[in-house]
């Protein structure tokens, strides 16, 4: 009697854990699964992945494009992150890497600056049309996600830094000018001061002259 007594409640205590379990799983929010390649397939995935929540909360990935006056910018959103890819025209602003909380960054001739928040690669070549001379900033902003416990990472910089070498790259050979030198591989490293570059590239006008 005591026996059967003991093994009713060893499985009625069984039976509850398993239950306590399965409330446990089902609870638990699903992992963002990031593709392999974003944006159109330009960027990789992986180092989009580091940069948004790693849990969906009822978001999981997904993209759009979005028209501005520089051109489109890639949208990728999940969990309550989002990231913005894109690039708009103007001069470096070498105090801006000064700033607390920016890093000037470097990755061979090409310069800019990265925090929690933005990475930004300047990449020297004139404006369309014969406009003054300018430079194209390659900008990946990131924003936080509002849910507790999935705040910026610490170390965000570098991959944000990372992402827009990646983004520059793909950009370059569509520019309407020549740089002067190929965009060298890798991510960019922490710098000194962020130095305007000598001169831009002269955009090549309609009809084949500059």
């Amino acid at each position: 009697m005591v026996v059967d007594v003991r093994r009713n409640l060893a499985g009625a205590v069984f039976a509850v854990v398993l239950m306590g379990a399965a409330l446990w799983w089902v609870s638990l929010p699903d992992a963002v699964r990031v593709p392999a390649r974003t944006c159109g397939g330009v960027l990789p995935g992986r180092e989009v992945a580091v940069l948004l929540p790693s849990k969906t909360r009822g978001e999981g990935y997904a993209e759009s494009r979005e028209p501005a006056d520089s051109g489109t910018w890639c949208r990728m959103t999940a969990g309550g992150g989002a990231l913005s890819v894109g690039h708009y025209w103007l001069t470096p602003d070498d105090a801006r890497s000064r700033v607390r909380g920016n890093a000037p960054v470097r990755l061979a001739e090409v310069e800019g600056y990265a925090n929690a928040y933005a990475g930004v690669l300047y990449l020297p070549c004139r404006a369309p049309a014969g406009a003054e001379a300018r430079w194209l900033a390659v900008t990946v902003y990131r924003r936080e996600s509002p849910v507790a416990g999935e705040g910026v990472p610490p170390g965000s910089a570098q991959p944000l830094a990372a992402l827009a070498a990646d983004a520059a790259r793909h950009l370059a050979p569509l520019l309407p000018c020549d740089l002067g030198f190929r965009i060298a591989p890798g991510a960019p490293v922490a710098g000194t001061d962020v130095v305007e570059p000598a001169a831009p590239a002269t955009a090549t006008a309609p009809g084949g002259r500059g």
